[in-house]
């Protein structure tokens, strides 16, 4: 209202000196447009004045707006229980490292064996691991699959592992349950559909109609393994070591040598035949080669087996090389059954050789090319040599397609064609 105000008084004042500047020079003529053009002017600044006067009643007369009330804070505690503050500092430390995971993978495929069955089939391994702590850790998983019994397709449910692992040192990791039996590669580390580079597993797992003389072992117990550096360069070393129940094996008097050798690696239900002992020990003297040395006994039945093995494994830009050795013996009464077997495989991924994206090295940058050799001797009932060949084709880096094909010798010839798509997740 200042401001207006003195606006009013700055035209009065004009209007007063207009007047008197007339009069003084005589011109009397011209006054009435000057007193005209500021008496508009006054005008103009009254009624602006009454806007901004009843704009400001209208403020004053509005109620004014309730403030909210100030927030009360509840006063601490005058004592806290130093425990219950122990309890929830722990409770917040393993919320921040606890995960869940799920993996697995899963697997359609395609069998046609000569002069034999031809059918589609499908598994499905999900895995599922959880970290309580830093050094706690849980892991499982579930073998889900379809197989032709009788001539009818069944679903076959099974527990492949179901394992705990405390982390003790850096060097050591302490497990129990169901574990996969470090003895040799394949089993522990090799077997699953998307990584094993060939549809069926070597002649020594079974991978024919014979069944093998060994299964991808696992056991139920408790097992030490870890691994460290050695003194020089790159050079490393890892082991593992358990303790498990014992395999069947039950005998007639006196045992055969082909009774001897046949031992149910998959019932270990109990102790009753005595425990299972053994472990694996492998050294890299270079990042891209191993070699491991792998040893299993049991008593069944008071006839002690033994089984031996060794594997190697080489790799060198897209290629790479892998190879085991396993070796069977039992004795009682002067009886001993022996068996052995072996398995040579080669792989080349052409990624090296056709590094390109696009286009046709695009296509075959996908591509790996797989051979294996093996045998199964001194054994009539199992005896097996093949020659398995392989194309695979790599979707993705955990998704290949896989074509197989084997010939087998001794009895019955069952060659056969293997297609698998397999995914890892």
């Amino acid at each position: 209202m200042d401001r207006l105000s003195r606006k009013l008084a700055a035209g009065a004042v004009i209007v007063a000196l207009g007047i008197l500047g007339v009069a003084f020079s005589g011109r009397a003529a011209d006054l009435e447009p000057i007193v005209a053009d500021q008496a508009r002017r006054i005008e103009q600044l009254e009624a602006e004045q009454r806007r901004m006067q009843a704009q400001l009643d209208a403020e004053r007369a509005a109620p004014a707006p309730v403030s909210a009330a100030p927030e009360v804070k509840e006063a601490p505690p005058e004592t806290v229980d130093p425990e219950y503050v122990d309890r929830r500092i722990q409770d917040f430390e393993q919320a921040s490292v606890s995960r869940f995971l799920i993996s697995g993978y899963g697997t359609a495929s395609f069998v046609d064996v000569r002069k034999g069955m031809r059918a589609f089939g499908a598994s499905f391994n999900p895995g599922f691991h959880f970290r309580m702590a830093e050094s706690l850790h849980f892991v499982a998983e579930l073998e889900i699959e379809l197989e032709v019994e009788a001539g009818e397709l069944e679903t076959e449910f099974g527990l492949e592992f179901a394992q705990v692992d405390y982390l003790a040192t850096d060097w050591l990791v302490l497990s129990g349950g169901k574990f996969l039996t470090p003895f040799n590669t394949f089993g522990p580390r090799l077997h699953p559909g998307w990584i094993n580079k060939l549809a069926s597993p070597p002649p020594i797992y079974g991978g024919h109609s014979s069944g093998g003389f060994i299964p991808v072992l696992a056991n139920i117990g408790f097992m030490g393994s870890g691994g460290r550096a050695l003194c020089c360069g790159d050079a490393k070393v890892n082991y593992a070591l358990y303790v498990g129940n014992g395999v069947t094996g039950e005998l007639s008097d006196p045992p055969d040598e082909d009774e001897l050798l046949d031992l149910e690696f998959d019932n270990t239900a109990d102790l009753d035949d005595g425990v299972t002992l053994g472990g694996r020990i492998g050294v890299l003297p270079i990042v891209n080669l191993e070699l491991g040395v792998s040893y299993m006994t049991g008593n069944p039945d008071s006839a002690r087996y033994h089984l031996v093995g060794t594997d190697a494994w080489y790799h060198w830009q897209g290629l790479e090389l892998r190879g085991e050795f396993a070796y069977l013996t039992r004795q009682k009464r002067g009886v001993e059954g022996t068996v052995w077997g072996y398995w040579l495989q080669a792989a080349y991924r052409l990624s090296h050789l056709f590094p390109g994206r696009n286009g046709f090295e695009g296509v075959m940058n996908r591509v790996e090319p797989v051979i294996r050799w093996g045998e199964v001797l001194d054994f009539p009932e199992k005896n097996r040599d093949q020659i398995a060949a392989g194309l695979n084709y790599w979707l993705f880096e955990s998704a290949p397609l896989r074509l197989t094909y084997e010939v087998n010798g001794g009895a019955p010839r069952d060659n056969r064609f293997m297609l698998a798509f397999t995914y890892g997740f």
